[in-house]
């Protein structure tokens, strides 16, 4: 697609009623095109303030006509390029360059749908229409909620990056604005929030999730890719150069910084794929990988020091704990369990692939790597129960409440799984 049907696909996108290559086109384009980005974000600013403005309440069946009419706008619009593009290749046709056109001209099919509802004066229609927008597809994290749903994020989205499914399965999608495509590499919930770790804005973004909405946002070391909390605790790690924050809520639910630990040399900048690592808080310790070292150090809390570090495998990215041992997956293909104290490996698993996230449940431990597969390990016998490809993507993977567990698999959103790796549900 050209950069101009591109512009005219915009507010389909972000009125949720465009095709998966035109979202996946705009999408693209974002991320490489500063002035088309600076136009999305002004249009998308726009229609938030739309959105935003208090009004009467709506007729039964008036949301169903704005989106019908906006669909009708958008098959127009595939329509009129599809002919467009019949006539540029007729014999001995022409084609013309377009001038350039002002925002309201490029955007002018979403104003004539927003133009409706405010004509009608029921401009508290917008929210619903927000709310109603297709659902991210590109689910890079995950986290199962307080009350037995789920929260996932989609890296570089254009309109929703986050969506919170209820546990009867009701989507709500949470807008913010990034200066930067987002690029999600951890998130967790508890007791009702949701935290959301944005390496690429160097963020952690903090959900209510009663009330479906952003509150809070902090600083977080470049290249932030560890993330745990406990309580009121919430200690984040940077991959790139070994720093741990960690941070708490006091009762009035503001942030303050509790403590710094660099307990790493650093390393050298990576590019986003490669920001692999995890954090594990045992009591009054913490455990940290660091990939690129191969090694694991255990922090004191209290003292803000590291008391020891752990030499394992090739490249350590996440941590469980099973028992007394501290359950180590290598990115370079195996599972180890190793003494929480000492550090001394106790048994060691290969595995196929290169699994980078992982779960613990029941004895259980669920691995997910970006080739699609996730893979059951059963702790007890530590050995490899089951393992099945979903998708080309798997990118996380989270325990649920109902025993339950869920895989953010890249383009096809987030799927339920059950003990035996079979499909339950799909998000």
């Amino acid at each position: 697609m050209t950069r101009l049907e591109l512009q005219e696909a915009l507010p389909a996108v972000i009125l949720g009623v465009a095709t998966l290559e035109e979202r996946r086109a705009v999408e693209a384009l974002l991320k490489t095109d500063p002035e088309f980005a600076r136009e999305a974000t002004e249009l998308e600013a726009v229609l938030t303030g739309l959105a935003t403005s208090e009004a009467a309440s709506v007729p039964a069946g008036l949301k169903a006509k704005i989106m019908n009419a906006a669909k009708l706008e958008s098959q127009t619009r595939t329509q009129t390029l599809q002919s467009r593009a019949n006539t540029s290749s007729a014999p001995g046709s022409r084609t013309r360059a377009s001038a350039p056109r002002s925002i309201l001209q490029r955007f002018a099919p979403a104003f004539y749908v927003l133009g409706a509802v405010i004509i009608f004066g029921f401009m508290s229609l917008m929210p619903n229409i927000f709310k109603s927008a297709h659902d991210p597809v590109n689910a890079s994290v995950v986290a199962s909620t307080r009350d037995g749903g789920l929260v996932y994020a989609n890296s570089g989205a254009v309109v929703t990056p986050v969506v919170l499914i209820s546990s009867s399965g009701q989507r709500q999608a949470i807008k913010f604005s990034t200066s930067k495509p987002s690029y999600f590499t951890n998130a967790a919930s508890l007791d009702g929030y949701s935290y959301l770790l944005d390496a690429a804005n160097n963020k952690l973004f903090i959900i209510d999730e009663t009330r479906g909405a952003m509150v809070d946002q902090w600083d977080v070391p470049a290249g932030a890719a560890g993330l745990a909390v406990q309580g009121s605790t919430v200690i984040v790690k940077s991959a790139e150069s070994g720093i741990v924050l960690e941070f708490k809520r006091n009762r009035d639910g503001k942030t303050m910084l509790e403590a710094r630990i660099a307990p790493e040399k650093p390393a050298s900048t990576m590019p986003m794929d490669d920001l692999m690592d995890d954090l594990l808080i045992l009591g009054s310790r913490v455990y940290a990988t660091h990939h690129v070292m191969g090694t694991v150090s255990v922090l004191d809390r209290d003292t803000n020091k590291e008391l020891n570090r752990f030499n394992i495998g090739a490249a350590p990215v996440a941590l469980g704990q099973y028992g007394k041992n501290l359950i180590v997956l290598d990115h370079a293909g195996a599972l180890i369990a190793v003494n929480a104290n000492s550090g001394k490996p106790v048994q060691t698993l290969k595995l196929e692939g290169q699994a980078d996230k992982m779960t613990i449940m029941h004895g259980i431990a669920y691995l997910s790597d970006r080739s699609g597969f996730v893979t059951t390990v059963n702790l007890e016998q530590f050995k490899v129960e089951n393992r099945k490809q979903f998708g080309n993507n798997a990118r996380d993977v989270s325990p649920m409440i109902d025993g339950h567990v869920a895989v953010a698999t890249g383009e096809g959103g987030v799927i339920v799984l059950d003990d035996k790796l079979e499909k339950m549900n799909t998000y």
